[in-house]
């Protein structure tokens, strides 16, 4: 079941402070993680932590982009 457009930006302004960016990010990041297989806890994976970050943020950033034009 999809939640409408309008209904998901209000679920996730629900969220003490967290914006759609934020929440976006969020998804992106997780996505990352999950299928990095050189992960660990320690920093040491394939990927920093930074870099997953930066990244995130990028993935987030497009999908804003893309969510306008449409």
């Amino acid at each position: 079941m999809m939640v409408p457009p309008d209904e998901a930006i209000e679920i996730v302004k629900a969220h003490s402070g967290m914006t759609l960016r934020d929440y976006f990010a969020a998804q992106a990041m997780q996505a990352t993680v999950a299928g990095c297989p050189g992960r660990a806890s320690d920093n040491t994976a394939d990927i920093s932590y930074s870099t997953v970050a930066i990244d995130a943020y990028k993935f987030a950033d497009a999908m804003l982009k893309a969510r306008a034009a449409r």
